[in-house]
């Protein structure tokens, strides 16, 4: 009889947990939604202890795997290729233009110094450092120019008048 009745206490226990979560599920029907969401952060408050430590180790684990993409990526190279370039086409006194030819030299020493660097690529460093040392040489040609005018002003004299006497020489020794 024992073992009936074990039995039959095991059925009248399942029957009885059965009709209760039936009787469950009929009371949060008739529940307002208020009701719903109160229940819900309740049930997530006691597991939100695990829950949140779990979700913070998932973004902490997420930032270091970023972090890890963006070192082994390459730094942007700043270098404006405009400016130097602008400077010297700005320039109309051989003052200003040696300011340019100074402001190129820094470009192409700084750029010196990050091309040792691993940090940037090596290529857009190479192409930056080149274009540096053209407008470096563009810039000297343009203060010697600008030289030779500033020259041609003060003296009253020029290249042409110097030229022309060249050329009356020529002719008279062509005339001998």
């Amino acid at each position: 009889m024992a073992i009936s009745s074990i039995r039959e206490k095991n059925q009248y226990s399942s029957l009885f947990g059965v009709a209760r979560k039936k009787n469950d599920i009929q009371q949060k029907q008739g529940m307002s939604m208020r009701r719903l969401e109160h229940e819900q952060r309740t049930q997530n408050s006691s597991n939100s202890i695990v829950g949140q430590s779990i979700s913070y180790a998932d973004q902490l684990r997420a930032e270091r795997n970023k972090a890890k993409k963006t070192s082994n990526e390459k730094k942007k190279l700043q270098y404006n290729f405009k400016k130097i370039s602008s400077q010297i086409i700005r320039s109309k006194k051989s003052t200003t233009a040696k300011s340019a030819v100074q402001c190129a030299k820094r470009e192409v020493r700084r750029l010196e110094r990050l091309k040792s660097n691993e940090d940037y690529d090596e290529t857009e460093v190479q192409l930056a450092l080149d274009h540096a040392k053209s407008m470096e040489k563009v810039a000297k040609k343009k203060v010697l120019h600008l030289e030779q005018e500033e020259m041609i002003e003060r003296n009253g004299k020029g290249l042409a008048v110097d030229i022309d006497e060249v050329r009356e020489e020529k002719d008279g020794e062509d005339d001998k």
